[in-house]
């Protein structure tokens, strides 16, 4: 398994592939709503994987950020209409 370092709140924090373009996605628009959907997309094109396949790299890379996060910075979940996550960054 490859990890990507990432430097996060001024401290470095190892992801997989799959969680660095995650982050990547949820950082680039924060406060902005990116649907589960999209995320599927973004990592699996159009391959068929487990329904929950996002949601368990989104706890995985949630549990990474947690020991830089504050309560300014983080993930939420959205679970209206199709459902997906929102980086909130309230700095």
């Amino acid at each position: 398994m490859h990890n990507i370092p990432i430097r996060f709140r001024r401290r470095k924090i190892l992801l997989t592939v799959s969680e660095h373009k995650i982050f990547l996605c949820l950082s680039a628009c924060p406060n902005t709503l990116v649907t589960r959907r999209y995320l599927h997309a973004v990592l699996y094109g159009n391959s068929f994987v487990g329904r929950r396949a996002v949601d368990i790299h989104v706890s995985r890379l949630r549990k990474k950020l947690a020991s830089v996060q504050d309560s300014t910075h983080r993930i939420d979940a959205i679970l209206k209409d199709e459902g997906g996550y929102k980086f909130r960054s309230h700095a």
